[in-house]
């Protein structure tokens, strides 16, 4: 039976926000903001608002839902103490590297992505992630980053380091980490058997003034917790940054978003589904609505030990 999660874009993604949310520390800013084009003089009849292509987002923020209130009360770890735990002590003043960033041994440049508090056994949790990667003045479209992670449990009112691990997996792109989406919630899925599945929400300026939205994926496991990277799921994209609020325009505004949903199946992993919303662009000044096929679903392979798409994934959700 269907264990519902959702989570809705945003209708309007201002900028990324690079920080967590309520619960959680700082992020730094991987990407550099996309600003929108400004509106259109309202007195002009032959425009539509920007918006109107996307869905609204009413959805609350569920992401620490079950945390005690005594765990959200007190501030979990920060950047550097991921950072510490992940590879080791080190002294900014040694490096020269501000506290959420870390120069390794071996050249490469570590930096804290993001970290959530979530609820797991009835306790409360906080992940942080960090992510390294070779320093490049001309890094390829494929080089990702390799991630690290460091968790913590709240006990006897203050946070007690459980796990950290490097090379977890790797993602994002030419040696950069996808930006945290500021506009998204986080969603945490307790699976049962002290295992916890985490879907991050990213976004990636794409050509063409494109932002694509997308969720990474963590699977948290075992005792003491570990965590692996387990795939990515792409959940829609606006073209507001590139876009023509003219009618007939050849580039008219569209976007699409979805609502997340964890689908429980006995002790396995749940499968993920997103039935995405809004209108996708098709040609020059051409618009089609989204339809009941325009829907991603994962399902996770334990042979890989990673989430897979179940059938094609549909052209509205990049």
């Amino acid at each position: 039976m269907p264990v519902p999660s959702p989570s809705r874009r945003a209708a309007l993604p201002i900028a990324l926000a690079i920080g967590l949310m309520a619960c959680g520390a700082e992020a730094p800013a991987s990407e550099a903001s996309a600003s929108l084009p400004p509106s259109a003089a309202a007195t002009m009849p032959a425009e539509v608002p920007v918006d109107a292509a996307l869905p609204a987002d009413e959805t609350p923020d569920t992401a620490a839902n079950g945390v005690p209130d005594a765990a959200l009360a007190v501030p979990p770890p920060g950047p550097a103490a991921v950072l510490d735990a992940a590879y080791g002590p080190s002294s900014a003043a040694e490096d020269g590297a501000p506290a959420e960033e870390r120069l390794l041994a071996d050249g490469r440049r570590a930096a804290f992505w993001r970290g959530q508090v979530f609820a797991l056994g009835g306790a409360g949790w906080y992940v942080g992630f960090a992510a390294a990667a070779v320093p490049s003045d001309f890094p390829a479209p494929d080089q990702t980053v390799e991630l690290a992670q460091a968790t913590w449990r709240f006990v006897d009112g203050a946070w007690q380091p459980v796990s950290a691990t490097t090379g977890i997996g790797g993602f994002g792109g030419e040696g950069r980490a996808p930006s945290p989406d500021g506009t998204q919630d986080a969603r945490v899925f307790e699976v049962g058997g002290g295992r916890v599945l985490m879907a991050l929400p990213v976004a990636v300026l794409a050509n063409a003034g494109v932002r694509v939205h997308a969720y990474e994926l963590f699977a948290g496991e075992g005792e003491p917790l570990a965590w692996h990277h387990v795939g990515r799921l792409p959940a829609g994209s606006d073209n507001h940054a590139g876009c023509s609020t003219v009618i007939g325009a050849d580039v008219p505004c569209a976007g699409t978003a979805g609502t997340l949903e964890f689908v429980a199946e006995g002790a396995s992993w749940p499968t993920l589904r997103l039935a995405l919303e809004g209108q996708v662009v098709e040609g020059p000044g051409q618009l089609r609505p989204t339809t009941p096929a325009d829907v991603v679903t994962l399902a996770f392979n334990a042979a890989s030990g990673r989430y897979e798409p179940v059938g094609a994934i549909p052209d509205a959700a990049y």
